[in-house]
C-alpha cells in the first residue's frame, strides 16, 4: 500500500456502520469498523478495525473479524479528533469508499481508501486530497447506494487561512476521479463544524447535509441539501428557531413525504428536537439593552433572550411572522430565522420582558440569504431615534417592567417593591441591570426614564 505509516501496528478509532441490503436481498450484509482500545505493555493506543456480518437480521449472522488495525501507530493522546468515515460507493461493484482526516502532521489532508464490501478484506489506499493547503477537521463522507450511483460528496471543516475561523465545504465528485469544491458557510462572523451528510437511495447526487454554525458562545443549527445535478436548492441557514446552542452534532435525513422533503435533527440540553421545514428568512440582528449592556468591556453582562417579530409594512404594520433570538455576551449579535413569512420588507420589532419595545428606523428586506441589522450602529435605526447611547451603542431603552409602553409610576412601583422585600434571583423584570438583585440602582434607572418620558414609538 502506498500509504505513510500504514503498518501491522497501526492504530486508530473512529466507530462506523454502513448498510445496504436492498440489490443483494440474497446477502444482506453490515460492514462495521469498531472502536478498540489497545496497548504493548508500554503504550496505549487507539485503534480502528473491522468487521464484515453478512445476513445480519438471521439468528446465526456470519461474521468475519479483520485483526489488523487501520491506520498508525498512533498513541491515543495523539489520535484526538482524527476521523475516519465509509459508504457505498457505485454499488454495481459494490464498493466501500473511506475517507480519512485530520491525521497527526497531515491536517490539511484527507485520504480516500476503497473496498470491496462482500469480500471480507483490508482497504487499499487510492489518493490523497489536498483542498486548499489549510487545516480540515471532520470529513464525512456519503453516497447514494443502489445500481451505478457514481457521485460522492464529503462535508468536512476548513481553518480558512489557518486563521482559527473554521468555514463549512463539500467535496464532490461524480467518477471518484475529479473532484470539485463548494462552500456552504464563509463567514468570518460564524465559526462552522461538525458536519454531518446523508446521501438519498438511488438518487444520484441527491444529498443533505446539517452542521452547526458558532457565533461567539451561541451555536445555531444549519441545513442544506444537494439535488442531483449539485445544486442547492434549498439552504436553511439557522434551523433552529427557538434559540441557540444546539450541542450535540445534528443529524440530516429525507423525510418521504409527498415527495422528499428536509428533516433534521438536533438535541437542546435534556431534548431532543426535529423539524421538516425546508426553507426560512433570515437575520443577523445586533441590538443592546440600557440596563444590561456594559459599555466598558462591550459585552451584555447576561445571557438573555427577546422575541423579534416581522411587522408588515404598510398599516396597521400587522405582525406576519415571530421568532425568539438569544443574544451572544460578547458579540451583541446572533440570527433569527421566520418559517412564516415571505420574503419581502418589514419593519423590525424587538421585545424584551424589561425594555422598551423599539421598531426598526424603515422597513428591512429580509430573504433566504440573511442580512445584517444594527440597531447599536445609530439612534435613526429605532423608529423615531427611539433609543439611548451609552458608550459607543445606541440601546433599547429599560425600565418598562409592566409590558405596558411606558415606563412610568407604575413600573417604579413594581421595583420598589421588590427593592424593599430584598427579592433576588435570575432573569427577574424588576432587576434591570442584570446582577440577580433588585435595589436602588434599577430604581434609579427606571426614575431616570420615567422622568423623561419614555414610551414606545412605532409607525
Amino acid at each position: 500500500m502506498n500509504f505513510p505509516g500504514y503498518n501491522s501496528t497501526n492504530k486508530y478509532y473512529k466507530p462506523k456502520i454502513s448498510t445496504d441490503n436492498a440489490k443483494y436481498a440474497s446477502v444482506p450484509y453490515v460492514f462495521i469498523t469498531l472502536l478498540q482500545d489497545s496497548t504493548d505493555g508500554v503504550n496505549e493506543f487507539s485503534t480502528s478495525k473491522h468487521c464484515y456480518i453478512l445476513s445480519p437480521y438471521n439468528m446465526n449472522p456470519a461474521l468475519t473479524y479483520l485483526p489488523l488495525p487501520f491506520l498508525g501507530p498512533y498513541p491515543a493522546s495523539g489520535m484526538y479528533g482524527m476521523c475516519l468515515d465509509l459508504a457505498f460507493f457505485n454499488n454495481g461493484s459494490d464498493t466501500l469508499m473511506y475517507v480519512l482526516s485530520e491525521r497527526p502532521s497531515f491536517p490539511d489532508k484527507m485520504y480516500i481508501f476503497t473496498a470491496n464490501s462482500l469480500v471480507a478484506g483490508y482497504p487499499i489506499f487510492k489518493e490523497t486530497l489536498t483542498p486548499t493547503g489549510n487545516d480540515i477537521k471532520h470529513a464525512r463522507i456519503a453516497a447514494n447506494g443502489g445500481d451505478d450511483q457514481k457521485k460522492i460528496a464529503i462535508i468536512y471543516s476548513e481553518n480558512y487561512n489557518n486563521s482559527g475561523d473554521w468555514d463549512q465545504y463539500v467535496v464532490r465528485t461524480s467518477d471518484r476521479m475529479s473532484w470539485a469544491i463548494d462552500n456552504f458557510e464563509f463567514s468570518s462572523v460564524y465559526s462552522s463544524g461538525s458536519g454531518q451528510i446523508i446521501g438519498r437511495r438511488g438518487a444520484n447526487g441527491s444529498f443533505a447535509m446539517a452542521f452547526k454554525n458558532t457565533v461567539g458562545s451561541l451555536e445555531n443549527m444549519t441545513y442544506a441539501v444537494y439535488n442531483g445535478d449539485y445544486n442547492i436548492p434549498v439552504y436553511v441557514h439557522r434551523a433552529n428557531p427557538d434559540y441557540a446552542n444546539s450541542f450535540p452534532s445534528p443529524k440530516p435525513a429525507f423525510r418521504f413525504v409527498d415527495g422528499d422533503s428536509c428533516l433534521y435533527n438536533w438535541n437542546y440540553y435534556y431534548t431532543a428536537r426535529s423539524s421538516s421545514k425546508c426553507s426560512d428568512i433570515g437575520l443577523f440582528l445586533r441590538y443592546a439593552i440600557e440596563g444590561f449592556y456594559d459599555d466598558v468591556n462591550d459585552v451584555h453582562n447576561i445571557l438573555d433572550v427577546v422575541y423579534v417579530y416581522l411587522a408588515d409594512p404598510n398599516p396597521p404594520h400587522n405582525y406576519v411572522d415571530t421568532a425568539v433570538m438569544y443574544l451572544d455576551n460578547n458579540l451583541l449579535l446572533n440570527e433569527t430565522s421566520f418559517y412564516n413569512a415571505p420574503a419581502g420588507l418589514y419593519y423590525v420589532v424587538v421585545k424584551h420582558r424589561n425594555a422598551m419595545e423599539t421598531w426598526s428606523g424603515s422597513p428591512v428586506s429580509i430573504d433566504d440569504n440573511p442580512g445584517f441589522y444594527d440597531f447599536t450602529a445609530a439612534s435613526s435605526n429605532a423608529y423615531g431615534d427611539n433609543m439611548t447611547l451609552k458608550g459607543t451603542r445606541w440601546c433599547l431603552y429599560s425600565g418598562d417592567v409592566d409590558q405596558d409602553g411606558t415606563i412610568d409610576g407604575t413600573d417604579l412601583q413594581e421595583i420598589d417593591n421588590d427593592a424593599y422585600y430584598f427579592v433576588f434571583g435570575q432573569l427577574l423584570n424588576t432587576d434591570l441591570n442584570g446582577d440577580d438583585f433588585v435595589d436602588g440602582g434599577d430604581f434609579l434607572l427606571a426614575d431616570n426614564n420615567a422622568a423623561n418620558f419614555i414610551s414606545l414609538i412605532r409607525p
